[in-house]
């Protein structure tokens, strides 16, 4: 995907392809790039793509969280409202009640595999036990 968007003499501006790379990033991964994977896209530094991103921003062209990833596009940040969110939710089966979300019946009752039942088994007396030789009650010690 990098090498896809490096500044070539027939691209406009290193803004346009700073945004074109964010949204190119955002419809294939789902998230925000960072600085430095615009920066190593684009061929330059992550303080003129910090430049570069303020600019957008003050352009109305992203929105800036202030958190790590945090560059939105203005059409996504709209998109997924709560209420949207909710509604998609609500489509796939989960619940919503008292601010809680509860998920599908096919979710909790799936068919994962249960658990070992696991019992104590109780300790054995085995004697006095050295260097992993059973000793006789009546035996000595033997130094050497």
């Amino acid at each position: 995907m990098a090498s896809t968007l490096r500044l070539s003499p027939t691209s406009a501006s290193l803004k346009r392809l700073a945004l074109e790379f964010i949204k190119r990033y955002w419809a294939d991964l789902g998230c925000s790039p960072s600085y430095g994977e615009i920066a190593a896209a684009l061929g330059t530094n992550r303080e003129r793509v910090r430049v570069i991103v303020h600019q957008l921003a003050r352009d109305g062209e992203v929105k800036l969280t202030g958190g790590r990833r945090g560059i939105l596009l203005p059409d996504l940040a709209e998109r997924f409202s709560e209420s949207d969110a909710l509604r998609r939710l609500s489509e796939l089966g989960w619940t919503h009640e008292l601010g809680r979300l509860y998920p599908p019946q096919s979710l909790t009752n799936s068919t994962m595999p249960l658990l070992a039942e696991l019992r104590h088994i109780p300790d054995v007396d085995i004697g006095d036990i050295q260097h992993g030789q059973q000793r006789r009650a009546g035996q000595r010690r033997s130094r050497a």
